[in-house]
C-alpha cells in the first residue's frame, strides 16, 4: 500500500481502499497477519519478503492491470508464493507463453518489452492468477495457498527453481538465440 503519512492527505481512492483494508484487519483480528508499513525503505524490501516466506505467508498483487509484475519475480525469489491478477504481465510470468514474432527492443529500461520478446517464456509456476474484480476468487486462491501447505510449498519451489529464467544472464542468452535465428 505504499509509504504514507497520512491517510487524510492520500487521494480519496487510495484513502478509501486503505481504510477499508484496515477496517477488515480490525473486524477479523488479523494484526500479527497481514503487513501493511506505514513507511519502509527500498532496503527493507528484501526482509519484509523474508519475513512473509518464513511465516508461511502470500504475496499478493490484485492490481486492475499490472504491466509487468516485478514485485512477483522479487517474491519468488524470496520463496514466496504469489497470488496475482490475470490481466497483464503476471500471465507472462505465471504460464507458458509461445510469441510467433519477435518485437524488436531497444530500450532495456523497458523491462516488460524486453522480458516480452523472448520467445517462450518458461512459467515460475509460483501460485495462482485471479481476476482482480471477483473477490470471492480473490479469497479462494488466497485460502487455498494458506490452507494447502503441500501447494505453498509446491509454488515456493516453483518459484525458486524457475527464477533464474527473469535473470539478465538468461535474459543475453535468449536474446542472443533470437538473434541468431533471425540472421539464418
Amino acid at each position: 500500500m505504499g509509504n504514507r503519512d497520512d491517510i487524510d492527505e492520500m487521494s480519496s481512492g487510495n484513502a478509501n481502499v486503505l481504510t477499508t483494508v484496515l477496517k477488515l484487519i480490525d473486524r477479523y483480528d488479523l494484526y500479527g497477519f497481514v503487513a501493511c508499513p506505514k513507511h519502509h525503505k527500498q532496503s527493507d524490501v528484501p526482509d519484509i519478503y523474508r519475513l512473509a516466506a518464513k511465516t508461511k505467508g502470500v504475496f499478493i498483487n490484485p492490481a486492475l492491470v499490472e504491466p509487468f509484475g516485478l514485485t512477483l519475480i522479487e517474491a519468488a525469489a524470496h520463496g514466496l508464493p504469489m497470488v496475482a491478477t490475470k490481466n497483464g504481465g503476471p500471465v507472462d510470468i505465471h504460464r507458458n507463453i509461445t510469441l510467433r514474432y519477435l518485437i524488436p527492443c531497444l530500450l532495456l529500461i523497458e523491462i516488460s518489452l524486453c522480458f516480452a520478446v523472448l520467445g517462450v517464456f518458461q512459467a515460475l509456476n509460483n501460485g495462482l492468477l485471479i481476476d482482480p474484480h471477483d473477490q470471492n476468487a480473490i479469497a479462494d486462491a488466497l485460502l487455498k495457498l494458506l490452507a494447502d501447505k503441500n501447494l505453498w510449498y509446491e509454488c515456493r519451489k516453483n518459484g525458486w527453481r524457475n527464477i533464474h529464467l527473469f535473470s539478465w544472464p538468461e535474459h543475453c542468452r535468449t536474446l542472443s538465440h533470437e538473434n541468431c535465428c533471425l540472421s539464418q
